[in-house]
C-alpha cells in the first residue's frame, strides 16, 4: 500500500524539492507534521508524519525509520562525522515509542 500512497504524492515532492518527506505517504515536511522518535536526551529521528505513524504497523514503522537511518549513515561517508546511535538502538526506540500509545 505504501507505494500507491507514496507515488500519489510525487507531485507534492516535485513542487517542494528543498524538503525531505514522509517515508510512508511521501508528503514533504512543510505540508505535514513529522513524528520524532527520541534516540537520546534531546535528540531524535523522524521518518513519518504523525498521521502515518498513527496508522502504520510496528513492522512498517521500523522499515521507514531504518530506511532513514541508512540514508543518513550513507550521507556521512567520507566525512569526519558518524552516527551517534546504532540502527538497533533506533529500532528499539521506535518500538518503545510505538508501545507507549
Amino acid at each position: 500500500m505504501k507505494s500507491l500512497l507514496f507515488n500519489s504524492n510525487k507531485n507534492l515532492r516535485d513542487e517542494n524539492p528543498s524538503y525531505s518527506f514522509c517515508r510512508c505517504c511521501g508528503k514533504p515536511w512543510n505540508l505535514v507534521k513529522s513524528k520524532s522518535v527520541e534516540t537520546s536526551k534531546g535528540c531524535g529521528t523522524f521518518a513519518t508524519c504523525v498521521d502515518c505513524w498513527n496508522t502504520s504497523s510496528l513492522d512498517e514503522l521500523k522499515q521507514y525509520y531504518a530506511e532513514v537511518y541508512i540514508n543518513q549513515k550513507e550521507s556521512l561517508v567520507g566525512t569526519k562525522h558518524k552516527m551517534e546511535h546504532s540502527l538497533e538502538h533506533l529500532l528499539f526506540s521506535v518500538e518503545k515509542e510505538f508501545i507507549k500509545l
